[in-house]
């Protein structure tokens, strides 16, 4: 199947945690290849519990999840099968391993048998701006290297879908410019569909391709950024005030006015 084919979609699935449905017979037509898409929406709207449910970590009470012509009403199969990374905004306790063993290991656990050697995980860490922690154990690093790391173990394994919750919250501005700029390479080379929770409005219009913006576990609206976050929309999701103006470039600006 040609990466182009792997459009992933989400077919009218609900899903939540026991008898507390989250999402409720949600369903996106088509997450594209080669995109970023960037998954918008109040505080407790379903953001994280849908790449959860991508992911399989959260069970499919009803619906399906596809990739290209491959469906799953369990994705975790599809997890196990090497298809997704998933990166959490939690991320587990680290252990005394060092990160470059953490990423080589995270290459061997992917399934099909693909491994990586040290000299491509060591690019990888170079093109994150890490290479001079590979030596560091991972239970010594700061939570922002942390999380460049976790965003290596999830390159490593190659997948065809990304699935990364707010991987650019514990960053300072420089390697948040970084990790934008290698999403952005290696979701165009790869073909990968990425899809990650933000929470800073403008990086959404100005750095993504596709946006989903969810409110009480619906999809509110879906489509390119500067469509969907529109300042009536936006007002009207988040309950703020809010006026989108030109840059000096022409490129939208999100301002918050107030509540």
């Amino acid at each position: 199947m040609s990466a182009a084919a792997e459009v992933l979609s989400v077919r009218a699935i609900t899903a939540g945690y026991g008898r507390r449905m989250v999402l409720q017979n949600l369903s996106v037509d088509a997450i594209l290849p080669g995109r970023i898409t960037a998954l918008l929406g109040p505080n407790g709207s379903g953001k994280s519990t849908l790449l959860k449910a991508l992911a399989g970590i959260v069970p499919l009470h009803h619906g399906a999840v596809a990739l290209g012509t491959q469906c799953w009403t369990q994705p975790a199969q599809a997890a196990r099968a090497g298809r997704l990374a998933y990166m959490p905004q939690s991320l587990p306790p680290a252990v005394h391993l060092r990160v470059l063993e953490s990423v080589l290991a995270a290459a061997h656990a992917r399934a099909g048998g693909w491994t990586a050697d040290s000299h491509s995980a060591m690019a990888l860490l170079r093109q994150l701006g890490i290479e001079a922690l590979a030596l560091r154990h991972l239970d010594e690093l700061s939570g922002g290297q942390r999380q460049l790391v976790a965003l290596a173990q999830a390159l490593v394994r190659q997948p065809r879908v990304l699935l990364l919750d707010e991987p650019l919250s514990a960053l300072d501005l420089n390697h948040q410019v970084q990790v934008l700029a290698l999403l952005r390479r290696e979701t165009e080379a790869r073909g990968l569909v990425t899809l990650m929770v933000l929470h800073d409005i403008n990086v959404a219009l100005r750095q993504t391709d596709a946006v989903l913006l969810l409110r009480d576990g619906a999809l509110e609206a879906a489509g390119a950024p500067a469509t969907v976050l529109d300042a009536a929309t936006l007002s009207r999701v988040y309950g703020v005030r809010v006026r989108i103006d030109p840059d000096r470039d022409g490129r939208p600006f999100a301002v918050i006015i107030g509540p």
